[in-house]
């Protein structure tokens, strides 16, 4: 948990979201840390890498720690980027 919230300095019960942390609230404004920040994460991760294809399954093969699936499936979805 935060420094801040950790002593109860910017702790604050929001009639919405709960106990959130004001702590950064000069940087975020009207959206507080709830206090679960950090644990969350998505379930496939948003991956944006230019003129590559990436779906759905060679995600799930990285996550599963399968490389050398993953590998040979990414080489199939950008054929033609390997080439040149």
């Amino acid at each position: 948990m935060y420094s801040a919230c950790k002593a109860r300095k910017n702790l604050f019960l929001n009639n919405i979201r709960g106990h959130v942390c004001t702590e950064d609230q000069k940087v975020w404004g009207d959206f507080p840390k709830g206090l679960d920040w950090g644990d969350w994460k998505p379930d496939y991760p948003i991956i944006g890498l230019n003129r590559t294809i990436i779906n759905r399954e060679l995600i799930l093969l990285i996550q599963e720690n399968k490389m050398t699936k993953a590998l040979k499936l990414y080489r199939t979805l950008n054929k033609a980027l390997n080439t040149s």
